[in-house]
């Protein structure tokens, strides 16, 4: 595989009246085209910070962002950036972020309108994520009146109806139960597999992050550790042991 993301020394303050806060300290590291690649660590350890980095919604300090192989000077800024969103980038939120007045269709549909996609081809793109997230005879339903699991799913059919390269999950199964939680990811993972779509998840949940083939731990704004996974037979207890060993 080749990376299709590159962070080099990315770093990232919020200033205080007396002191300087660092959000990210010289991060670097790459996304492979293709893989599941976790974040992990607590509250405060910067990794939301990073995500909003990487979908070119918020912007470092310093550093450098390469996609594709090239140095992207502008990848943080106006109008670069809604143009790297909206050819690279799908979002996922922990909180679903959808339109409550809006159907389950509509919602889908929203960054295609804001596109200007034909209303032809918006039908068959919105009906083909309907089905794919199993969600075929709730069209027409609002938030509302979904479960958190299907709010969930409609989040997700929102965010890969556009076919983006890569989807950025902020702890995607944080609001749901155990089961859901596990349907979600399951999902993801198939989406990955079948699709090639390249994943970076964050989290502080073992068992969300063994679904992926690499995790980063983060603390205070530093990559405390980094592991592939591929090989790991288990890769819960494994994750579990380096979480402990790193004293995050």
């Amino acid at each position: 595989m080749s990376d299709i993301l590159r962070v080099e020394n990315i770093t990232k303050t919020y200033k205080t009246i007396d002191s300087t806060i660092y959000a990210l300290r010289d991060i670097s590291f790459e996304i492979e085209e293709g893989e599941i690649l976790a974040i992990m660590g607590s509250s405060g350890s910067g990794k939301s910070t990073l995500l909003h980095i990487l979908g070119a919604i918020d912007k470092p300090d310093s550093g450098k962002i390469y996609i594709n192989h090239c140095y992207e000077k502008n990848y943080c800024t106006e109008p670069k950036a809604t143009e790297i969103r909206s050819e690279y980038i799908g979002f996922i939120y922990q909180n679903f972020n959808l339109l409550k007045d809006f159907s389950v269709e509509e919602n889908i549909a929203l960054p295609l309108i804001l596109d200007g996609v034909k209303e032809a081809d918006i039908g068959k793109r919105v009906q083909k994520m309907v089905d794919l997230v199993g969600l075929s005879g709730r069209e027409n339903h609002r938030p509302g009146e979904l479960s958190g699991g299907q709010q969930q799913r409609v989040a997700i059919a929102r965010a890969l109806v556009k076919s983006p390269k890569i989807l950025l999950a902020d702890e995607p199964t944080g609001n749901l139960d155990y089961k859901t939680s596990i349907e979600i990811m399951d999902f993801l993972a198939k989406a990955n597999k079948d699709t090639g779509k390249t994943m970076v998840i964050v989290t502080h949940d073992p068992k969300i992050a063994a679904y992926a083939d690499r995790v980063l731990f983060f603390k205070d704004g530093e990559i405390k550790g980094e592991y592939s996974l591929g090989e790991i037979e288990d890769k819960l207890d494994f994750i579990v042991d380096k979480w402990r060993n790193s004293a995050i």
